[in-house]
């Protein structure tokens, strides 16, 4: 996350074919939990997401069962 928050997007808004008011972000399954984590957590940072079959049931139950898919809530919460 941290590569694709302070490098990635930065090199790519200061391309000539990017535009300086829209960014998005998208991923395809555990890169959709990441882009919808990037999105939630620099709100700022992109105007639009989208996802492909990213894993809803690990965060839609994340305070119920958050060890499926995350190896404890403490790693959920750390984001790692």
């Amino acid at each position: 996350m941290a590569m694709v928050v302070h490098e990635l997007i930065p090199f790519c808004s200061g391309q000539a074919w990017a535009s300086p008011r829209i960014r998005s972000i998208d991923g395809i399954s555990m890169g959709g939990y990441g882009a919808l984590a990037i999105a939630e957590r620099y709100p700022g940072l992109v105007s639009a997401v989208a996802v492909i079959s990213p894993p809803f049931g690990q965060l839609m139950c994340r305070r119920a069962r958050p060890s499926r898919g995350f190896a404890s809530r403490s790693t959920f919460d750390a984001g790692t």
